[in-house]
């Protein structure tokens, strides 16, 4: 009989931690689910609390236990009415994220031309929105650590390079709503806040 190899039994510990929802009628409960998840950094605030407004036509919510991080995806595509539509996008366009004392609120970026919202984009760690105004359709898409190949989102929502404004860059061209970046040589350098919203 083979014995194990260390790499095998670390393979087996982190598939029993794997898990996948793809079950939309439980779309609010596992929202909340995801985001009072302390080791998935995002608030989610993109995404819709609940898919009563329009039609989903696609989700999956991936979890694995990495060994520093957990790695996830929250993604869900609707179809909307074209009131319905025009709303949601006026509710992206004044997504923000909250901090404490000095800090200011930080905003989601819309790149107009590209029919697309980016709110995190740095560290392997992206969240967006791609509308499309033909078919009044969006793909809100979070995804932290997981390979794109194995995270089940459809390839056509798959980010692609995107170029952070100057003004908005937290470094290296990145960005994260939800983290505020600073310099403060008396904490050692570059330091972060994480949103206050909850």
């Amino acid at each position: 009989m083979k014995r194990a190899t260390p790499l095998t039994l670390l393979a087996i510990l982190l598939c029993s931690s794997c898990s996948t929802n793809k079950n939309v009628k439980n779309y609010a409960d596992v929202f909340k689910e995801a985001k009072g998840n302390a080791d998935f950094h995002t608030q989610l605030h993109i995404f819709p609390e609940n898919t009563d407004l329009g039609t989903p036509k696609d989700f999956v919510y991936k979890t694995r236990g990495d060994l520093l991080t957990g790695s996830y995806v929250f993604y869900l595509v609707m179809q909307y009415e074209e009131e319905t539509f025009d709303n949601e996008l006026v509710r992206l366009h004044d997504v923000k994220a909250n901090f404490y004392d000095e800090f200011p609120a930080k905003h989601i970026i819309h790149y107009e031309e590209d029919n697309l919202y980016v709110s995190v984009y740095r560290d392997n760690k992206y969240e967006y929105v791609k509308y499309y105004p033909d078919t009044k359709v969006m793909a809100y898409v979070s995804n932290q650590l997981y390979e794109w190949p194995l995270s089940g989102i459809n390839s056509l929502h798959i980010l692609g390079n995107v170029t952070i404004p100057e003004d908005l860059d937290d470094g290296e061209n990145s960005y994260n709503m939800y983290y505020y970046y600073t310099y403060d040589p008396s904490l050692g350098g570059h330091v972060g806040m994480y949103t206050s919203d909850e």
